[in-house]
């Protein structure tokens, strides 16, 4: 644990000095999404940072700590059971902070909360819940922060945490250890982003947060696929933003976004990232502009609750389900895939069922063996797409996803197909004349197009004419050419052959004249 002036200070003033919130977001879609005030009997007081998530061993939410109006950080530990909050009074407790990240970790059955601060110190400590107390592990991590980012990353199946205290650090939790990892592409040092498990990509999803500063807020997309960041260019984008909600909405099989700072409003817009693009939402009812309220899956809906948060009223104590007016669409139909030259042609029927709302486009996600790489978003209603990118000589399955402004399907698998096309050119090309023939030399091409070269074909050229083609069904880039005219002059161009077809000439060979 270190010694420091806490953030909490900073970001309070970020929102309460704000203007009037407002929606800055590009043209909304379709309303098929809704937020219902909930009215409990009990509720935890007013509060502000609380940590919040999904207890998949119990079917509850748990929710601690957090700090209420005045700045007081709290201590106390609820449940949320889908239309009741209830205090728990566990053995061991974290000490009071707010700030802290937290997750479900399905390898262990156990919530993992990490980190966070208490306005003056800022804590290094993991702990674990059970459904019924908390314990401090023994694990030696991350230094101290407060604002990080938690999810759990279905690749590795630990527990993923990235960033917090302006730091651009990846560490991995195991449920008894610690690992930094060190990947060779990496989100900018932040606080305060958004991540979450992404289901429809099969990874984890970040977004936004504040670099350098609380009025530095951020807007760009990165996935995790366990053991690399890669950043994302969605067709449409959230507004800049830093303390927004996220969860992993199962009834949609997708992710939302809620609120958070501006740097110099409280934002109150929802979004849904689909794997591929971000989707904003309309809703006709919604919680007043806040940020830092956590968000986690509603019990025995799949839907998301929000709780508490910083408005421009300050600490908040209401809870919020989301609803749907409509569902993710069925899966796409008869999918298949065709391979390319380091590509793929992918075909498919469109879903028996839109869920009620319209198809929106599709998501592909590749496969490399059993190892999903980068989802491909595909902004259309076409049921065709060509995947680019891929090695030739590799074999890739695909899944296929449709969406809607509601969620994602579930996916259904093409074959595999092994990527390739054609051969390169063949470079080099020189002839020697002969009596009545000539002796034509290359170098092999660059790129057997994933598939051995089995034969070339040498077409002469009379006075640039060109002449009968001669198939030479072998590997040697030195062959005669017979039957030529004395006293003519030629030229020849040639071409590698494998499986997969005949590829592009060579440029000409210099011009011989047989005897």
């Amino acid at each position: 644990m270190t010694r420091r002036l806490g953030f909490r200070v900073v970001l309070v003033a970020g929102i309460l000095l704000g203007a009037a919130a407002v929606n800055t977001s590009p043209a909304a879609a379709a309303g098929v999404f809704d937020w219902a005030k909930q009215s409990p009997a009990a509720s935890p007081s007013a509060r502000v940072g609380a940590a919040m998530t999904y207890d998949a061993a119990t079917g509850n939410v748990v929710l601690f700590g957090g700090h209420d109006n005045a700045g007081v950080a709290l201590s106390d530990t609820w449940l949320w059971d889908g239309s009741t909050w209830t205090q728990q009074a566990p053995a061991t407790s974290p000490p009071a902070l707010f700030f802290a990240a937290i997750t479900y970790d399905p390898s262990i059955g156990k919530v993992v909360l990490f980190g966070g601060e208490d306005g003056t110190s800022v804590f290094d400590g993991t702990w674990v819940w059970d459904g019924t107390t908390w314990t401090q592990s023994p694990a030696t991590g991350p230094q101290g922060r407060y604002f990080a980012s938690l999810a759990y990353d279905p690749t590795t199946q630990d527990v993923l945490l990235f960033g917090g205290d302006y730091t651009s650090e990846t560490w991995l939790f195991n449920g008894t250890t610690w690992t930094q990892r060190f990947p060779a592409t990496k989100p900018p040092a932040r606080s305060g982003a958004a991540m979450s498990y992404d289901p429809p990509g099969a990874d984890v999803v970040l977004f936004g947060g504040a670099s350098a500063g609380t009025s530095n807020a951020r807007s760009d997309t990165w996935t995790w696929n366990g053991t690399n960041w890669a950043q994302r260019a969605p067709a449409t984008t959230p507004p800049p933003r830093f303390g927004a909600s996220i969860g992993h909405d199962t009834a949609a099989n997708a992710v939302r976004l809620f609120g958070g700072d501006a740097g110099s409003q409280g934002l109150s817009d929802t979004w849904m990232w689909n794997g591929g693009n971000w989707v904003e939402q309309s809703p006709t009812t919604s919680p007043s502009a806040r940020a830092f309220a956590p968000m986690a899956e509603n019990p025995g809906t799949g839907t998301d609750v929000v709780f508490g948060g910083l408005a421009n009223a300050g600490a908040q104590s209401d809870t919020w389900v989301s609803q749907l007016g409509a569902n993710p669409p069925s899966p796409p139909r008869s999918p298949s895939a065709a391979a390319g030259n380091a590509r793929a042609t992918l075909r498919w029927s469109a879903p028996a069922s839109n869920g009620g709302s319209p198809i929106t486009g599709y998501i592909v996600i590749p496969f490399l063996g059993s190892s999903p790489l980068t989802p491909r978003a595909f902004n259309s209603t076409a049921t065709t797409a060509t995947v680019t990118g891929l090695t030739n000589g590799k074999t890739y399955q695909f899944k296929i996803e449709a969406a809607n402004a509601v969620g994602v399907s579930s996916s259904v698998l093409t074959n595999a197909v092994k990527i390739g096309g054609p051969p390169g050119a063949p470079t080099a090309v020189t002839a020697k004349a002969g009596k009545a023939k000539a002796t034509v030399h290359w170098k092999a091409p660059a790129s057997n197009g994933g598939s051995p070269i089995t034969a070339y074909v040498v077409t002469p050229y009379r006075n640039g004419v060109a002449q009968t083609a001669r198939t030479f069904n072998s590997t040697a880039t030195t062959q005669t050419v017979t039957n030529l005219t004395a006293g003519k002059s030629y030229t020849f161009r040639v071409a590698a052959k494998n499986a997969k077809g005949v590829g592009k000439a060579s440029s000409p060979s210099n011009a011989v004249k047989p005897t």
